[in-house]
């Protein structure tokens, strides 16, 4: 007999998402901004970061991702062959930041192939973006996370 978990629920509530991350709670939101630095690295070797007020943003100059990738029901995905520690080790790490931002009440914004998408969480896991307007800086990827005030 096989026993099947739905781990995703796992990554949408503050109480396992530590769980699931590898992190304490009050290191989530630094694991966040790692997570996103770690694959714009990985996808084209540099990034600009930024944090204003509740506002965190990574960009770069890659091809950009496909908004779906921030559902959590997503079956785990990985480009990585080799995996380290200090780089990260389970290939969670956008599902890890979808779930911070949507167990927070915060909000992910993403801007990639010329359009600016805001991600709605919804509660089969999946993600829906939705396109808000065109982003005009050609050749260029952003993201945006907002916090809860509580979640810093």
């Amino acid at each position: 007999m096989l026993f099947e978990r739905e781990d995703w629920k796992l990554f949408r509530n503050m109480e396992t998402l530590p769980q699931k991350a590898g992190v304490p709670e009050s290191k989530l939101s630094m694991l966040v901004c790692k997570e996103l630095v770690d694959n714009a690295l990985d996808l084209c070797g540099a990034c600009e970061i930024g944090y204003e007020g509740d506002l965190f943003y990574v960009k770069d100059r890659g091809v950009g991702l496909d908004p779906d990738l921030f559902s959590i029901s997503r079956p785990l995905r990985s480009s990585k062959y080799l995996r380290l520690p200090t780089r990260g080790a389970l290939g969670n790490g956008l599902r890890v930041v979808a779930g911070a931002v949507a167990a927070s009440g915060g909000e992910l914004h993403v801007c990639t192939r010329g359009k600016h998408y805001r991600i709605h969480f919804q509660k089969d896991g999946t993600a829906l973006p939705e396109c808000l307007k065109d982003y005009p800086e050609e050749g260029k990827n952003l993201a945006l996370v907002v916090y809860q005030r509580e979640f810093l």
